[in-house]
């Protein structure tokens, strides 16, 4: 059974709350088991059971230990099976903990809840981070008063259960390292303030915004600094394709899209 990915903890996230996401990652990094561990168990003193107990297995290793692992048969066997349990246990603890956190009166994904300010959900006004301004879109009308946080007025529209995606590091930064978009409104950035918060001295502090709206995810820079789109400058909200490329500074993601929207 293949490891516990990065994707399938996303899956179990999508709908989830900002606080529930918090609690779900806390309580699986504190209770799953790691297979490095249960391998050397299994190497060491596997014949006395301990590495079924380490996974849940007491009957299992109840068993083992009385019988010495079946007079080192099943010993040497686990040493080829534990790590796969492993996988299982983790993956069956996911599961577990995020029915836990949604709660029993949980039917279906979450609807995130609204952006702040309201506005009509066809327009894409953008907003200012500090100390960065992007240019206004012709199409929004001018703001009556600042926002008060560096989020888009249009209402969010809710991820599609089926849509996964994710924004992968292909160029500076930490290579390979994979940001899931699970809310239909991320703003994308340096700051901690940011939904997704991207550590590099050449990313602003706030930098891009993603948004989903009317079935498709748009862009929009938010820095003075520019957002590319494989390889061109975005003026305003710009639709994105599976496969396109963000650069942000020296970072360039690729934009990644799996399911229908």
């Amino acid at each position: 059974m293949p490891e516990v990915t990065e994707m399938e903890l996303a899956a179990l996230m999508r709908g989830m709350t900002d606080q529930q996401r918090m609690l779900f990652i806390s309580l699986y990094n504190s209770g799953k088991k790691d297979r490095n561990i249960a391998l050397i168990l299994s190497v060491l003193i596997g014949y006395m059971g301990i590495d079924r107990f380490y996974v849940g297995d007491i009957l299992l290793g109840v068993l083992k230990l009385l019988t010495g692992g079946c007079c080192l048969l099943w010993y040497i066997v686990d040493w080829f099976l534990i790590m796969g349990r492993v996988d299982e246990y983790n993956r069956n603890k996911a599961r577990e903990i995020a029915a836990s956190v949604r709660g029993p009166g949980y039917e279906g994904p979450l609807q995130p809840p609204p952006s702040p300010g309201g506005g009509s959900p066809s327009a894409f006004p953008p907003t200012s981070g500090q100390g960065e301004r992007a240019e206004p879109s012709p199409s929004a009308p001018p703001p009556a008063a600042p926002e008060p946080t560096p989020r888009a007025p249009a209402q969010p529209q809710a991820l599609p259960a089926n849509l996964l995606v994710w924004l992968e590091v292909i160029q500076g930064g930490t290579v390979g390292q994979r940001f899931f978009v699970l809310t239909p409104d991320n703003l994308v950035g340096r700051s901690s303030e940011s939904d997704i918060q991207v550590i590099d001295p050449s990313v602003s502090r706030h930098h891009f915004r993603l948004k989903f709206q009317n079935g498709q995810f748009m862009v929009q820079n938010e820095s003075a600094h520019g957002t590319y789109v494989n390889g061109h400058p975005v003026a305003h909200w710009q639709p994105l394709k599976d496969g396109d490329y963000i650069q942000a500074g020296q970072v360039v993601f690729q934009f990644r899209m799996q399911g229908s929207t």
